[in-house]
């Protein structure tokens, strides 16, 4: 995982045929490829457990208790793909805390809302959290679900759009 990280950094590219090319092992490009997919399938290779210890341990390092910090929840769709993201503001950056594929298209609903939220929360319970979102989750639910938790729920209305 190490290896498979400092190329991701060095070779600022996430595509397996690209890591596959560069990954440092002693067989084809093509059995390489095969090799890191059949690694990236693991069941025990999950968000929960490679990326939250990692997003932890960044925010003890970079950001003191009872720092505010901006989560940031979206919806995006690509063609066939629905795509909810829950992202981390900083520097003017978002960081990926969490996504997860829709299984339909259109809007989320509250159900897919809460479950994607609460899954990043107990991340944040040591700092003042503030969610942003934009109309689609204008949902007074939603808001609830995050004051809750102790967050600020911020929205972008309809009419600050124009």
């Amino acid at each position: 995982m190490t290896v498979l990280l400092s190329l991701m950094q060095s070779e600022k590219q996430v595509r397996l045929e690209r890591l596959s090319r560069v990954f440092p092992c002693l067989i084809t490009a093509e059995s390489r490829r095969r090799k890191l997919q059949r690694f990236l399938d693991l069941p025990n290779l999950t968000i929960e457990l490679i990326w939250f210890p990692l997003i932890t341990y960044w925010l003890t390092t970079y950001c003191r208790v009872g720092t505010r910090l901006s989560i940031a929840i979206d919806r995006s769709q690509w063609g066939c793909i629905n795509l909810f993201m829950v992202s981390l503001i900083w520097e003017r950056r978002a960081i990926p805390l969490y996504w997860s594929l829709l299984p339909k298209l259109g809007s989320s609903n509250f159900e897919e809302k809460t479950t994607n939220l609460q899954q990043v929360l107990p991340l944040f319970s040591e700092y003042k959290v503030i969610v942003l979102g934009d109309r689609e989750f204008c949902s007074i639910d939603a808001r609830i679900l995050a004051q809750g938790k102790g967050c600020v729920f911020l929205l972008k209305t309809e009419e600050e759009s124009s």
